[in-house]
């Protein structure tokens, strides 16, 4: 068995029932669903900063280059939601 740490969280009583009917959804329960999602979250926020570190040695992306992206991200996140039955995602758009 895996070891796994306990910790206790407190949540607004509206994001605790969205967290729940989103576990139950996804068919998971909800320590899994808050794992899942929280490593998702890392993942997103160390790509960005690959991004970053990116563009500070090479410039910033085109528009080319992030056109380029999104059509790749929207046909990867289209295959994921076929695979998984999930409704259509919309990739982030750049912030300013």
């Amino acid at each position: 068995m895996a070891v796994r740490s306990k910790r206790s969280i407190s949540i607004p009583p509206d994001l605790d029932a969205a967290i729940a009917a989103a576990a139950g959804v996804a068919g998971m329960t909800v320590s899994g669903w808050i794992v899942q999602t929280a490593a998702h979250r890392l993942r997103l926020d160390a790509a960005k900063r690959a991004v970053r570190e990116w563009e500070l040695e090479n410039g910033p992306l085109t528009d080319d280059e992030l056109a380029s992206g999104r059509a790749l991200a929207s046909k990867l996140l289209a295959a994921a939601d076929h695979s998984t039955g999930a409704g259509p995602r919309t990739p982030p758009t750049r912030a300013a």
